[in-house]
């Protein structure tokens, strides 16, 4: 959808729920209530930020219960960063010798 070939997907919940998120419920409908009357001129907006907020509640993922919330929050990223990190990246030299001559040779063809 952005141009992302692989994306990771990780769904943490707060206290709120994702009732209140998936049916904009609370102060999630009242947000989109005041943004509706903001952008009056373009509601195709708003119907996007509505799609995606129910899409990202829809996603099935942890759920804070109880204890510290930067806790829950650290363990998230974590989980996210080593997942990134367990990526194959190409490895290029800090000072690359020998690029010209390797050109010249594939522009001979």
């Amino acid at each position: 959808m952005y141009g992302v070939e692989e994306t990771i997907g990780l769904s943490g919940v707060l206290q709120g729920g994702t009732l209140r998120v998936r049916y904009q419920k609370g102060k999630y409908g009242e947000a989109l209530a005041k943004h509706e009357c903001r952008f009056k001129d373009n509601m195709d907006k708003v119907q996007r930020w509505r799609t995606t907020l129910r899409n990202a509640a829809n996603l099935s993922g942890r759920t804070f219960v109880d204890g510290h919330e930067a806790k829950f929050i650290s363990e998230i990223a974590e989980e996210i960063s080593e997942q990134v990190s367990n990526r194959n990246y190409l490895n290029v030299a800090k000072y690359p010798v020998g690029i010209e001559s390797h050109d010249k040779i594939w522009l001979a063809f």
